[in-house]
Protein backbone atom coordinates (compact mmCIF):
# COMPACT_ATOMS: atom_id res chain seq x y z
CA UNK A 1 0.00 0.00 0.00
CA UNK A 2 2.78 2.35 1.34
CA UNK A 3 4.26 1.69 -2.11
CA UNK A 4 1.53 2.69 -4.29
CA UNK A 5 1.00 5.82 -2.52
CA UNK A 6 4.52 6.41 -3.04
CA UNK A 7 4.43 5.55 -7.16
CA UNK A 8 0.87 7.56 -7.16
CA UNK A 9 2.67 10.85 -5.30
CA UNK A 10 5.55 10.47 -7.64
CA UNK A 11 3.55 10.72 -10.73
CA UNK A 12 1.68 13.32 -9.79
CA UNK A 13 4.74 15.39 -8.97
CA UNK A 14 5.85 14.29 -12.77
CA UNK A 15 2.54 15.51 -13.65
CA UNK A 16 2.80 18.57 -11.78
CA UNK A 17 6.17 19.31 -13.23
CA UNK A 18 5.07 19.01 -16.67
CA UNK A 19 2.17 21.55 -15.56
CA UNK A 20 4.68 24.30 -15.11
CA UNK A 21 6.92 23.58 -18.05
CA UNK A 22 9.68 25.97 -19.12
CA UNK A 23 8.88 28.72 -16.44
CA UNK A 24 12.07 30.69 -16.37
CA UNK A 25 13.45 33.21 -14.12
CA UNK A 26 13.49 36.53 -15.27
CA UNK A 27 15.58 39.93 -15.04
CA UNK A 28 13.26 43.20 -14.25
CA UNK A 29 14.50 46.17 -16.43
CA UNK A 30 15.79 48.07 -13.85
CA UNK A 31 18.59 45.48 -13.47
CA UNK A 32 19.70 45.58 -16.82
CA UNK A 33 22.20 47.59 -17.48
CA UNK A 34 24.39 49.33 -20.87
CA UNK A 35 27.24 46.81 -21.71
CA UNK A 36 25.56 43.75 -19.82
CA UNK A 37 26.24 40.48 -22.59
CA UNK A 38 23.57 38.35 -22.95
CA UNK A 39 22.21 35.70 -25.69
CA UNK A 40 19.52 35.24 -27.58
CA UNK A 41 17.71 32.03 -28.97
CA UNK A 42 15.97 30.90 -31.59
CA UNK A 43 16.00 28.43 -34.70
CA UNK A 44 18.04 29.25 -38.10
CA UNK A 45 17.57 25.53 -39.61
CA UNK A 46 15.55 22.80 -39.14
CA UNK A 47 14.13 22.85 -35.38
CA UNK A 48 17.13 23.22 -33.19
CA UNK A 49 17.10 26.03 -30.77
CA UNK A 50 20.72 28.20 -31.31
CA UNK A 51 22.11 30.64 -29.14
CA UNK A 52 23.72 33.64 -30.21
CA UNK A 53 25.35 36.61 -28.38
CA UNK A 54 25.00 40.34 -27.83
CA UNK A 55 25.59 43.33 -25.79
CA UNK A 56 23.05 45.42 -24.29
CA UNK A 57 23.49 49.11 -25.44
CA UNK A 58 20.60 51.13 -23.95
CA UNK A 59 16.63 51.74 -22.58
CA UNK A 60 14.53 53.56 -24.86
CA UNK A 61 11.52 54.20 -22.92
CA UNK A 62 8.15 54.66 -23.62
CA UNK A 63 8.81 53.26 -27.46
CA UNK A 64 6.01 50.85 -28.67
CA UNK A 65 3.69 53.13 -26.65
CA UNK A 66 2.73 54.63 -23.42
CA UNK A 67 4.94 52.79 -20.93
CA UNK A 68 6.06 50.36 -23.04
CA UNK A 69 10.84 50.48 -23.23
CA UNK A 70 12.51 48.89 -25.09
CA UNK A 71 15.71 47.18 -24.49
CA UNK A 72 18.03 48.06 -27.35
CA UNK A 73 20.94 45.76 -28.37
CA UNK A 74 23.79 45.36 -30.41
CA UNK A 75 23.78 41.67 -31.87
CA UNK A 76 27.44 40.51 -32.48
CA UNK A 77 27.48 37.52 -34.44
CA UNK A 78 27.68 36.26 -37.91
CA UNK A 79 24.27 35.84 -39.43
CA UNK A 80 22.59 38.87 -37.46
CA UNK A 81 25.61 41.08 -39.19
CA UNK A 82 24.96 39.51 -42.63
CA UNK A 83 21.27 39.65 -43.02
CA UNK A 84 19.70 42.15 -40.55
CA UNK A 85 16.78 41.94 -38.99
CA UNK A 86 15.38 38.58 -39.94
CA UNK A 87 11.49 38.44 -40.24
CA UNK A 88 10.70 35.33 -38.22
CA UNK A 89 12.83 36.46 -35.63
CA UNK A 90 10.02 38.14 -33.57
CA UNK A 91 9.64 36.98 -30.28
CA UNK A 92 13.07 34.95 -29.95
CA UNK A 93 14.00 34.84 -26.02
CA UNK A 94 16.97 36.92 -24.87
CA UNK A 95 18.61 36.14 -21.82
CA UNK A 96 21.32 38.37 -19.89
CA UNK A 97 22.39 37.70 -16.70
CA UNK A 98 21.57 34.33 -17.53
CA UNK A 99 17.58 35.26 -16.94
CA UNK A 100 14.98 36.25 -19.26
CA UNK A 101 15.06 39.62 -19.98
CA UNK A 102 12.55 40.02 -23.52
CA UNK A 103 12.22 39.02 -26.57
CA UNK A 104 13.65 40.68 -30.17
CA UNK A 105 10.83 41.97 -31.65
CA UNK A 106 12.36 45.13 -33.90
CA UNK A 107 15.13 46.57 -36.34
CA UNK A 108 16.44 48.93 -38.47
CA UNK A 109 15.40 46.87 -41.95
CA UNK A 110 17.36 50.33 -43.98
CA UNK A 111 20.12 50.78 -41.61
CA UNK A 112 23.57 50.50 -42.52
CA UNK A 113 24.42 49.28 -39.20
CA UNK A 114 22.65 45.45 -39.62
CA UNK A 115 23.43 44.41 -35.71
CA UNK A 116 20.89 46.36 -33.46
CA UNK A 117 18.18 45.11 -32.46
CA UNK A 118 15.45 46.01 -29.69
CA UNK A 119 13.87 43.71 -27.23
CA UNK A 120 10.45 43.75 -25.96
CA UNK A 121 11.02 43.28 -22.22
CA UNK A 122 9.38 40.26 -20.82
CA UNK A 123 7.78 42.42 -17.73
CA UNK A 124 5.62 43.11 -20.14
CA UNK A 125 4.59 40.43 -21.78
CA UNK A 126 3.89 38.26 -18.89
CA UNK A 127 0.65 39.85 -18.46
CA UNK A 128 -0.69 38.35 -21.31
CA UNK A 129 -0.89 35.00 -19.78
CA UNK A 130 -3.94 36.60 -17.48
CA UNK A 131 -5.90 37.57 -20.14
CA UNK A 132 -9.18 36.35 -20.82
CA UNK A 133 -10.00 34.06 -22.97
CA UNK A 134 -12.69 36.01 -24.54
CA UNK A 135 -14.64 34.68 -27.91
CA UNK A 136 -14.27 36.72 -30.76
CA UNK A 137 -17.14 37.21 -32.34
CA UNK A 138 -17.90 38.34 -28.47
CA UNK A 139 -15.34 40.62 -28.72
CA UNK A 140 -16.39 42.48 -31.61
CA UNK A 141 -19.04 43.95 -30.00
CA UNK A 142 -17.43 44.55 -26.62
CA UNK A 143 -14.59 46.86 -25.80
CA UNK A 144 -10.46 45.98 -25.28
CA UNK A 145 -10.43 47.30 -21.32
CA UNK A 146 -6.72 46.96 -21.20
CA UNK A 147 -4.41 50.40 -22.56
CA UNK A 148 -2.05 47.68 -24.05
CA UNK A 149 -4.37 45.82 -26.26
CA UNK A 150 -5.31 47.43 -29.12
CA UNK A 151 -9.04 47.37 -30.10
CA UNK A 152 -8.55 47.97 -33.66
CA UNK A 153 -10.13 45.47 -36.19
CA UNK A 154 -8.18 46.83 -39.00
CA UNK A 155 -4.73 44.95 -39.87
CA UNK A 156 -1.96 46.54 -39.02
CA UNK A 157 0.49 48.20 -40.75
CA UNK A 158 3.11 44.92 -39.98
CA UNK A 159 2.72 43.38 -42.92
CA UNK A 160 3.55 46.38 -45.10
CA UNK A 161 6.29 47.38 -43.08
CA UNK A 162 7.94 45.93 -45.38
CA UNK A 163 7.84 49.23 -47.76
CA UNK A 164 10.59 51.91 -47.85
CA UNK A 165 9.23 54.66 -44.97
CA UNK A 166 11.38 58.13 -44.00
CA UNK A 167 10.08 56.40 -40.56
CA UNK A 168 11.65 52.87 -41.07
CA UNK A 169 14.77 53.89 -41.75
CA UNK A 170 15.23 56.64 -38.47
CA UNK A 171 13.80 54.22 -35.97
CA UNK A 172 13.72 50.60 -35.03
CA UNK A 173 10.28 49.10 -36.52
CA UNK A 174 8.67 45.66 -35.83
CA UNK A 175 10.04 42.98 -37.51
CA UNK A 176 7.53 42.63 -40.25
CA UNK A 177 5.72 38.84 -40.39
CA UNK A 178 4.77 38.34 -44.17
CA UNK A 179 2.52 35.96 -44.90
CA UNK A 180 4.81 32.58 -46.35
CA UNK A 181 2.44 30.82 -48.64
CA UNK A 182 2.40 26.92 -49.88
CA UNK A 183 0.76 25.61 -53.00
CA UNK A 184 0.01 29.32 -54.32
CA UNK A 185 1.61 30.00 -57.88
CA UNK A 186 3.42 33.36 -58.88
CA UNK A 187 0.83 34.52 -61.12
CA UNK A 188 -1.90 33.91 -58.51
CA UNK A 189 -0.32 36.28 -56.34
CA UNK A 190 0.90 39.30 -58.67
CA UNK A 191 -2.67 39.11 -59.99
CA UNK A 192 -4.20 39.44 -56.63
CA UNK A 193 -1.63 41.41 -55.00
CA UNK A 194 -3.77 45.12 -55.53
CA UNK A 195 -6.72 43.66 -53.72
CA UNK A 196 -4.30 42.09 -50.59
CA UNK A 197 -2.08 45.33 -50.28
CA UNK A 198 -5.55 47.31 -50.49
CA UNK A 199 -6.07 45.55 -47.13
CA UNK A 200 -2.54 45.53 -45.67
CA UNK A 201 -1.29 42.37 -46.53
CA UNK A 202 1.86 41.29 -48.23
CA UNK A 203 2.61 37.62 -49.52
CA UNK A 204 5.87 36.05 -49.97
CA UNK A 205 5.61 33.73 -53.43
CA UNK A 206 6.44 30.11 -52.59
CA UNK A 207 8.50 31.02 -49.50
CA UNK A 208 6.33 28.32 -47.51
CA UNK A 209 5.52 24.77 -47.20
CA UNK A 210 3.82 22.17 -45.51
CA UNK A 211 5.73 20.21 -42.69
CA UNK A 212 4.89 16.81 -41.38
CA UNK A 213 6.71 17.05 -38.70
CA UNK A 214 4.47 16.25 -35.17
CA UNK A 215 6.71 16.15 -32.44
CA UNK A 216 7.40 19.76 -31.76
CA UNK A 217 8.26 20.98 -28.69
CA UNK A 218 6.94 24.43 -28.81
CA UNK A 219 9.32 25.47 -26.24
CA UNK A 220 11.29 29.23 -26.09
CA UNK A 221 13.15 29.71 -29.34
CA UNK A 222 11.02 27.61 -31.63
CA UNK A 223 8.96 28.80 -34.71
CA UNK A 224 5.54 29.17 -34.04
CA UNK A 225 3.01 29.72 -36.90
CA UNK A 226 -0.83 31.54 -36.81
CA UNK A 227 -2.22 29.83 -39.66
CA UNK A 228 -4.60 31.89 -41.71
CA UNK A 229 -5.26 29.09 -44.40
CA UNK A 230 -4.50 25.58 -44.52
CA UNK A 231 -5.24 22.89 -46.80
CA UNK A 232 -4.27 22.67 -50.53
CA UNK A 233 -3.21 26.07 -50.08
CA UNK A 234 -1.67 27.10 -47.08
CA UNK A 235 -0.47 31.03 -45.56
CA UNK A 236 0.22 31.50 -42.33
CA UNK A 237 3.03 34.26 -40.35
CA UNK A 238 5.55 32.66 -38.56
CA UNK A 239 7.79 34.22 -35.87
CA UNK A 240 8.86 32.46 -32.29
CA UNK A 241 8.07 31.42 -29.03
CA UNK A 242 9.45 33.70 -26.34
CA UNK A 243 8.15 31.41 -23.39
CA UNK A 244 5.68 28.84 -22.19
CA UNK A 245 3.63 28.31 -19.51
CA UNK A 246 2.04 24.61 -19.17
CA UNK A 247 -0.15 25.07 -22.70
CA UNK A 248 0.06 28.80 -22.99
CA UNK A 249 3.44 30.63 -25.15
CA UNK A 250 3.67 34.23 -25.68
CA UNK A 251 5.30 34.66 -28.66
CA UNK A 252 6.47 38.08 -30.74
CA UNK A 253 7.15 40.77 -28.80
CA UNK A 254 4.94 42.90 -31.03
CA UNK A 255 1.27 42.44 -32.43
CA UNK A 256 0.58 40.06 -35.86
CA UNK A 257 -2.80 41.59 -36.27
CA UNK A 258 -3.36 44.56 -33.66
CA UNK A 259 -6.58 42.56 -32.95
CA UNK A 260 -6.81 42.23 -29.26
CA UNK A 261 -9.21 39.68 -28.53
CA UNK A 262 -8.85 36.87 -31.64
CA UNK A 263 -9.48 33.38 -32.59
CA UNK A 264 -6.52 31.83 -34.87
CA UNK A 265 -5.08 28.37 -35.63
CA UNK A 266 -1.61 28.06 -34.46
CA UNK A 267 0.65 25.39 -35.21
CA UNK A 268 4.64 24.32 -35.51
CA UNK A 269 6.78 25.62 -38.31
CA UNK A 270 10.25 23.80 -39.36
CA UNK A 271 12.92 26.76 -40.76
CA UNK A 272 14.78 25.96 -43.79
CA UNK A 273 17.19 28.16 -44.21
CA UNK A 274 17.08 32.20 -43.44
CA UNK A 275 17.33 33.67 -46.70
CA UNK A 276 19.20 37.22 -46.98
CA UNK A 277 17.61 40.16 -48.97
CA UNK A 278 17.83 43.99 -48.68
CA UNK A 279 14.27 44.66 -48.67
CA UNK A 280 13.98 42.34 -45.54
CA UNK A 281 15.31 38.96 -44.51
CA UNK A 282 13.16 36.19 -43.58
CA UNK A 283 12.98 32.53 -42.35
CA UNK A 284 12.06 29.98 -44.90
CA UNK A 285 9.83 27.68 -43.52
CA UNK A 286 7.61 25.06 -43.19
CA UNK A 287 3.90 25.21 -41.66
CA UNK A 288 2.46 22.24 -39.70
CA UNK A 289 -0.93 20.98 -38.27
CA UNK A 290 -3.00 22.97 -36.81
CA UNK A 291 -1.94 22.50 -33.00
CA UNK A 292 -4.03 25.32 -31.09
CA UNK A 293 -5.44 28.81 -30.77
CA UNK A 294 -4.01 32.42 -30.57
CA UNK A 295 -6.31 34.15 -28.15
CA UNK A 296 -4.54 37.68 -27.58
CA UNK A 297 -2.88 39.94 -30.24
CA UNK A 298 -1.72 42.80 -28.17
CA UNK A 299 1.13 45.29 -28.28
CA UNK A 300 3.66 43.80 -26.51
CA UNK A 301 3.14 40.26 -28.29
CA UNK A 302 0.74 37.50 -28.49
CA UNK A 303 -0.82 34.57 -26.24
CA UNK A 304 -2.20 31.21 -28.04
CA UNK A 305 -3.13 27.95 -25.90
CA UNK A 306 -2.03 24.33 -27.52
CA UNK A 307 -4.18 21.99 -27.77
CA UNK A 308 -7.91 23.94 -27.85
CA UNK A 309 -8.22 23.53 -31.82
CA UNK A 310 -10.36 26.95 -33.22
CA UNK A 311 -13.18 26.71 -35.73
CA UNK A 312 -12.31 26.97 -39.44
CA UNK A 313 -14.16 27.52 -42.72
CA UNK A 314 -14.23 24.84 -45.52
CA UNK A 315 -13.54 26.44 -48.70
CA UNK A 316 -14.05 24.58 -51.96
CA UNK A 317 -13.31 25.34 -55.41
CA UNK A 318 -14.41 23.31 -58.65
CA UNK A 319 -12.34 24.85 -61.96
CA UNK A 320 -13.25 22.31 -65.06
CA UNK A 321 -9.76 23.94 -66.50
CA UNK A 322 -8.08 23.66 -63.17
CA UNK A 323 -5.00 21.42 -62.98
CA UNK A 324 -5.96 20.36 -59.38
CA UNK A 325 -9.65 19.86 -59.17
CA UNK A 326 -11.18 20.27 -56.61
CA UNK A 327 -8.83 22.57 -54.45
CA UNK A 328 -9.78 22.21 -50.91
CA UNK A 329 -9.27 23.93 -47.42
CA UNK A 330 -10.19 25.88 -44.03
CA UNK A 331 -9.64 29.30 -43.64
CA UNK A 332 -9.34 31.12 -40.66
CA UNK A 333 -12.41 32.49 -38.97
CA UNK A 334 -11.81 36.52 -39.05
CA UNK A 335 -14.08 39.47 -40.41
CA UNK A 336 -10.91 41.38 -42.16
CA UNK A 337 -9.09 38.02 -43.18
CA UNK A 338 -11.39 35.64 -44.46
CA UNK A 339 -12.46 37.10 -47.51
CA UNK A 340 -8.58 37.89 -48.66
CA UNK A 341 -7.79 33.98 -48.24
CA UNK A 342 -11.14 33.39 -50.39
CA UNK A 343 -9.48 35.45 -52.77
CA UNK A 344 -6.40 33.51 -52.59
CA UNK A 345 -8.09 29.92 -52.89
CA UNK A 346 -10.54 31.35 -55.65
CA UNK A 347 -7.82 33.00 -57.76
CA UNK A 348 -5.53 29.52 -58.01
CA UNK A 349 -8.54 28.10 -59.22
CA UNK A 350 -9.17 30.45 -62.05
CA UNK A 351 -5.32 31.58 -63.01
CA UNK A 352 -3.89 28.51 -62.74
CA UNK A 353 -5.68 26.82 -65.20
CA UNK A 354 -4.69 24.71 -67.73
CA UNK A 355 -5.57 27.11 -70.76
CA UNK A 356 -5.43 30.06 -68.29
CA UNK A 357 -8.10 32.63 -68.67
CA UNK A 358 -6.65 34.52 -71.55
CA UNK A 359 -9.42 34.97 -74.72
CA UNK A 360 -11.29 32.60 -72.45
CA UNK A 361 -14.97 33.00 -70.57
CA UNK A 362 -15.12 32.25 -67.07
CA UNK A 363 -18.71 31.46 -65.48
CA UNK A 364 -18.25 31.95 -61.97
CA UNK A 365 -20.59 30.89 -59.13
CA UNK A 366 -20.29 31.70 -55.43
CA UNK A 367 -22.30 29.78 -52.75
CA UNK A 368 -22.36 31.01 -49.03
CA UNK A 369 -23.78 28.59 -46.45
CA UNK A 370 -24.17 30.89 -43.20
CA UNK A 371 -25.47 29.25 -40.18
CA UNK A 372 -28.78 29.69 -39.30
CA UNK A 373 -30.46 30.22 -43.02
CA UNK A 374 -31.91 27.04 -44.44
CA UNK A 375 -30.91 28.39 -48.04
CA UNK A 376 -27.36 29.54 -49.29
CA UNK A 377 -26.48 32.49 -50.57
CA UNK A 378 -25.68 32.13 -54.38
CA UNK A 379 -24.12 34.24 -57.02
CA UNK A 380 -23.36 34.05 -60.55
CA UNK A 381 -20.98 36.15 -62.40
CA UNK A 382 -19.17 36.15 -65.89
CA UNK A 383 -15.53 37.67 -66.93
CA UNK A 384 -14.01 37.33 -69.96
CA UNK A 385 -10.35 38.05 -70.90
CA UNK A 386 -7.84 37.59 -68.00
CA UNK A 387 -8.82 41.49 -67.23
CA UNK A 388 -13.00 40.00 -66.64
CA UNK A 389 -11.29 36.67 -64.80
CA UNK A 390 -9.60 39.55 -62.23
CA UNK A 391 -12.97 41.81 -62.05
CA UNK A 392 -15.10 38.30 -61.17
CA UNK A 393 -12.89 37.40 -58.04
CA UNK A 394 -12.33 40.89 -56.84
CA UNK A 395 -16.29 41.28 -56.76
CA UNK A 396 -16.74 37.82 -55.42
CA UNK A 397 -14.41 39.26 -52.64
CA UNK A 398 -16.45 41.95 -52.29
CA UNK A 399 -19.78 40.04 -51.75
CA UNK A 400 -17.70 38.08 -49.45
CA UNK A 401 -16.66 40.82 -47.60
CA UNK A 402 -19.82 42.40 -47.51
CA UNK A 403 -21.36 39.33 -45.92
CA UNK A 404 -19.17 39.17 -42.97
CA UNK A 405 -18.91 42.88 -42.74
CA UNK A 406 -21.66 44.69 -43.88
CA UNK A 407 -24.03 44.09 -40.83
CA UNK A 408 -24.45 44.50 -37.22
CA UNK A 409 -23.61 40.23 -36.38
CA UNK A 410 -20.82 38.51 -37.46
CA UNK A 411 -22.50 35.52 -39.17
CA UNK A 412 -21.00 32.27 -39.00
CA UNK A 413 -19.94 30.79 -42.11
CA UNK A 414 -20.57 27.15 -42.76
CA UNK A 415 -19.08 26.74 -46.24
CA UNK A 416 -17.57 29.05 -48.71
CA UNK A 417 -17.88 26.59 -52.39
CA UNK A 418 -17.08 28.02 -55.65
CA UNK A 419 -17.37 26.93 -59.46
CA UNK A 420 -16.15 27.57 -62.22
CA UNK A 421 -16.10 26.86 -65.63
CA UNK A 422 -14.35 28.03 -68.62
CA UNK A 423 -14.51 28.16 -72.59
CA UNK A 424 -11.76 28.94 -74.81
CA UNK A 425 -13.67 31.71 -76.26
CA UNK A 426 -14.29 35.77 -75.23
CA UNK A 427 -17.95 35.86 -75.11
CA UNK A 428 -19.07 39.30 -74.38
CA UNK A 429 -21.92 41.76 -75.79
CA UNK A 430 -22.23 45.34 -75.41
CA UNK A 431 -25.82 47.15 -75.75
CA UNK A 432 -25.67 48.76 -79.61
CA UNK A 433 -29.79 50.28 -79.63
CA UNK A 434 -33.02 49.59 -78.56
CA UNK A 435 -36.07 50.73 -80.07
CA UNK A 436 -39.95 50.39 -79.69
CA UNK A 437 -41.69 48.31 -82.57
CA UNK A 438 -44.90 50.46 -82.44
CA UNK A 439 -45.56 54.05 -83.10
CA UNK A 440 -48.43 53.88 -81.75
CA UNK A 441 -48.81 52.76 -77.81
CA UNK A 442 -51.78 52.18 -76.23
CA UNK A 443 -52.56 51.16 -72.74
CA UNK A 444 -53.17 47.81 -71.53
CA UNK A 445 -51.53 46.64 -74.54
CA UNK A 446 -48.28 45.09 -75.19
CA UNK A 447 -45.69 46.77 -76.99
CA UNK A 448 -42.10 45.17 -78.55
CA UNK A 449 -39.15 45.72 -77.82
CA UNK A 450 -36.18 45.09 -79.84
CA UNK A 451 -33.06 45.57 -78.08
CA UNK A 452 -29.46 44.98 -80.93
CA UNK A 453 -26.09 44.15 -79.07
CA UNK A 454 -22.43 44.01 -80.76
CA UNK A 455 -20.32 41.03 -80.25
CA UNK A 456 -16.50 41.42 -79.83
CA UNK A 457 -16.68 40.33 -83.68
CA UNK A 458 -18.61 42.92 -84.65
CA UNK A 459 -21.57 40.94 -85.38
CA UNK A 460 -25.21 42.02 -84.52
CA UNK A 461 -27.61 40.21 -82.33
CA UNK A 462 -31.28 40.78 -81.94
CA UNK A 463 -32.96 40.39 -78.85
CA UNK A 464 -37.09 40.63 -78.76
CA UNK A 465 -39.53 41.07 -76.09
CA UNK A 466 -42.92 41.88 -75.41
CA UNK A 467 -43.31 44.36 -72.78
CA UNK A 468 -47.23 44.28 -71.21
CA UNK A 469 -48.52 47.58 -70.18
CA UNK A 470 -50.87 47.79 -67.80
CA UNK A 471 -54.50 49.78 -67.53
CA UNK A 472 -53.73 53.44 -67.20
CA UNK A 473 -55.51 56.11 -68.24
CA UNK A 474 -54.48 57.65 -71.65
CA UNK A 475 -51.37 60.10 -71.60
CA UNK A 476 -49.26 58.19 -68.70
CA UNK A 477 -45.89 58.12 -68.99
CA UNK A 478 -43.09 55.20 -68.83
CA UNK A 479 -39.98 54.50 -69.35
CA UNK A 480 -38.21 51.18 -70.34
CA UNK A 481 -34.98 51.12 -69.02
CA UNK A 482 -32.68 48.34 -70.12
CA UNK A 483 -28.84 47.65 -68.16
CA UNK A 484 -26.67 45.34 -67.02
CA UNK A 485 -26.47 44.03 -63.63
CA UNK A 486 -23.52 46.75 -62.86
CA UNK A 487 -25.79 49.31 -63.77
CA UNK A 488 -28.80 48.38 -61.44
CA UNK A 489 -26.98 47.82 -58.55
CA UNK A 490 -25.53 50.89 -58.28
CA UNK A 491 -28.95 52.87 -59.49
CA UNK A 492 -30.59 50.64 -56.31
CA UNK A 493 -27.56 51.04 -53.66
CA UNK A 494 -27.55 47.63 -53.26
CA UNK A 495 -25.48 46.67 -50.68
CA UNK A 496 -23.94 50.09 -49.32
CA UNK A 497 -21.66 49.64 -46.59
CA UNK A 498 -23.89 49.86 -43.65
CA UNK A 499 -23.00 47.81 -40.18
CA UNK A 500 -25.76 49.37 -38.69
CA UNK A 501 -28.58 47.21 -40.36
CA UNK A 502 -29.24 43.74 -39.19
CA UNK A 503 -28.24 40.11 -41.16
CA UNK A 504 -31.25 39.73 -42.34
CA UNK A 505 -31.66 42.91 -44.21
CA UNK A 506 -27.79 42.73 -45.63
CA UNK A 507 -28.83 39.14 -46.84
CA UNK A 508 -32.06 40.68 -48.12
CA UNK A 509 -30.06 42.95 -50.51
CA UNK A 510 -27.67 40.74 -51.73
CA UNK A 511 -30.23 38.03 -52.60
CA UNK A 512 -31.25 41.08 -55.28
CA UNK A 513 -27.97 41.18 -56.87
CA UNK A 514 -28.04 40.01 -60.71
CA UNK A 515 -25.93 38.41 -62.82
CA UNK A 516 -23.79 40.44 -65.18
CA UNK A 517 -24.75 37.34 -68.33
CA UNK A 518 -27.81 38.78 -68.58
CA UNK A 519 -29.85 41.75 -70.29
CA UNK A 520 -32.63 43.16 -67.61
CA UNK A 521 -35.15 44.82 -68.53
CA UNK A 522 -37.42 47.56 -66.49
CA UNK A 523 -40.58 49.10 -67.53
CA UNK A 524 -40.99 52.20 -65.01
CA UNK A 525 -43.28 54.83 -64.76
CA UNK A 526 -43.25 58.09 -62.41
CA UNK A 527 -44.29 57.30 -58.66
CA UNK A 528 -42.37 58.50 -55.35
CA UNK A 529 -41.76 56.34 -53.26
CA UNK A 530 -38.68 54.88 -50.73
CA UNK A 531 -35.83 52.33 -50.18
CA UNK A 532 -35.53 51.21 -46.94
CA UNK A 533 -33.99 48.06 -45.35
CA UNK A 534 -32.61 46.88 -48.87
CA UNK A 535 -36.25 46.72 -50.27
CA UNK A 536 -38.40 49.85 -52.53
CA UNK A 537 -41.41 50.99 -50.95
CA UNK A 538 -43.54 52.65 -54.05
CA UNK A 539 -46.45 54.56 -54.58
CA UNK A 540 -46.16 56.31 -51.03
CA UNK A 541 -48.34 58.81 -50.01
CA UNK A 542 -47.28 62.70 -50.26
CA UNK A 543 -47.51 62.64 -46.30
CA UNK A 544 -45.25 59.49 -45.78
CA UNK A 545 -42.84 60.60 -48.06
CA UNK A 546 -42.35 63.88 -46.23
CA UNK A 547 -42.23 62.25 -42.86
CA UNK A 548 -39.35 60.38 -44.01
CA UNK A 549 -37.59 62.84 -46.82
CA UNK A 550 -35.66 64.74 -43.69
CA UNK A 551 -34.59 61.86 -41.96
CA UNK A 552 -32.55 60.09 -44.79
CA UNK A 553 -29.60 59.34 -43.84
CA UNK A 554 -28.22 55.73 -43.56
CA UNK A 555 -26.08 54.63 -47.04
CA UNK A 556 -28.47 52.97 -49.37
CA UNK A 557 -31.44 54.99 -47.89
CA UNK A 558 -32.64 57.35 -50.90
CA UNK A 559 -36.32 58.81 -52.24
CA UNK A 560 -37.43 56.82 -55.12
CA UNK A 561 -38.79 58.65 -58.17
CA UNK A 562 -39.84 55.89 -59.84
CA UNK A 563 -41.55 52.56 -59.32
CA UNK A 564 -40.84 49.29 -61.35
CA UNK A 565 -44.32 48.14 -63.29
CA UNK A 566 -42.65 44.91 -64.58
CA UNK A 567 -39.29 43.17 -65.25
CA UNK A 568 -37.52 40.59 -67.15
CA UNK A 569 -34.26 39.40 -67.58
CA UNK A 570 -32.64 37.85 -70.99
CA UNK A 571 -29.48 35.50 -70.47
CA UNK A 572 -26.73 36.00 -72.85
CA UNK A 573 -23.55 33.87 -74.27
CA UNK A 574 -20.78 35.90 -71.64
CA UNK A 575 -21.38 38.54 -70.71
CA UNK A 576 -23.17 41.76 -71.28
CA UNK A 577 -22.96 45.81 -70.60
CA UNK A 578 -24.21 48.52 -71.40
CA UNK A 579 -27.66 50.60 -70.25
CA UNK A 580 -30.53 52.98 -72.39
CA UNK A 581 -33.61 54.05 -71.81
CA UNK A 582 -36.95 54.90 -73.70
CA UNK A 583 -39.50 57.20 -72.47
CA UNK A 584 -42.96 56.99 -73.97
CA UNK A 585 -46.80 58.23 -73.47
CA UNK A 586 -49.63 56.01 -74.00
CA UNK A 587 -52.41 57.34 -76.75
CA UNK A 588 -56.19 56.77 -76.98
Amino acid sequence: MTRKLSLLFLLLAVAASLTQTYAEETIPLEEIQPGDSGEWRTVVSGSEVESFPLTVVGILDSFAGAGVPVILCRASDSINTATGPVSGMSGSPVYIKGRLAGAYAYGFPWSKDKTLIGVTPIGKMEPLFNYPDIPYRDALNAPIANSETTASLGLPNNFASIRTSTESTTSPRPLPIPLLASGISAKTLDAIQPWLEKNNLFVTAGAGGRTQKTDADFEAGSPLAVILASGDLTLGGVGTITRREGDRVIAFGHPMLSAGSVELPIGSAEVVDVVSSYRISFKLSNIGEVAGTLWQDSTTGIQAELGRIPYMIPITIHSDAAIKNPIEGKLAEHRDLTPSMALTYAAEGILTSREGPDEATVRGQLSIDIDGYDEPLEFSRVGVGFTGAIDLLFTFSDYLNAVVKGSQEFPRLKNISYDFKTENEEKRQLLHSIRLESSRIQADKPVELTIVTRKRNGELAHHTVEVPLPDAPDGSSFSLFVADADTLRSFDQIATYNPTRSLDQLITELRQIKDNGSIYVQLLRPSPGLRLDGRNLEELPPSVLRLYQSSLEKPGEKMLRESIVWETAIPVPGEFSGSSRIQFTTEP
